[in-house]
């Protein structure tokens, strides 16, 4: 019976032990963090794709294996989640466009009478889809699609509050 009651009371207290610690995991898409340290603000970046956080009661920590880092929520000062402009698919999409502009454009006849090669078409759509793809490239590159949230300005619960809540928008799934 005595044996009965301990494992019982080893079960309950580490049962309620463990839900007072709790510990949320997020996998987020490239982001920045800017932090306190020593009095001066220091931002690391965190390139990778996916990266796994882990949200402790006053601690973010990184992915152990692929970082070392660790910071206290109080030190916080900017969240910048990090998301892609586009220009791959804006410059694939535009040159389309453009090639079609072209190829569609050169046999337009406009009353000279004569005759264009495919080849022409095909010429004329390259160089006007080489044209507007780069254009809406750099068009796309100059477009910041970046997040930021400013926590400096707010007190721990509001901190993690913030915190909390702007990783479960920008989670990957």
């Amino acid at each position: 019976m005595k044996y009965f009651v301990f494992t019982i009371y080893v079960f309950y207290t580490t049962l309620s032990f463990a839900q007072i610690d709790s510990t949320e995991n997020f996998v987020l898409p490239e982001l920045k963090i800017t932090q306190n340290v020593n009095g001066k603000n220091v931002t690391y970046e965190f390139s990778s794709e996916r990266n796994l956080f882990s949200v402790s009661d006053s601690f973010l920590v990184a992915n152990l294996i692929k970082y070392n880092y660790k910071v206290n929520i109080a030190d916080f000062r900017k969240l910048t989640i990090i998301r892609s402009s586009g220009v791959a698919p804006t410059m694939v999409v535009t040159f389309g466009v453009g090639f079609l502009l072209g190829y569609g454009l050169q046999g337009i006849d406009l009353g000279g009478g004569h005759s264009v090669s495919t080849g022409q078409r095909v010429l004329g759509g390259l160089i006007v889809g080489s044209c507007l793809s780069f254009v809406a490239g750099a068009i796309a590159l100059l477009i910041s699609h970046d997040k930021a949230y400013d926590l400096s300005k707010y007190n721990f619960a509001e901190k993690r509050n913030l915190l909390m809540k702007a990783l479960k928008e920008n989670k990957l799934k």
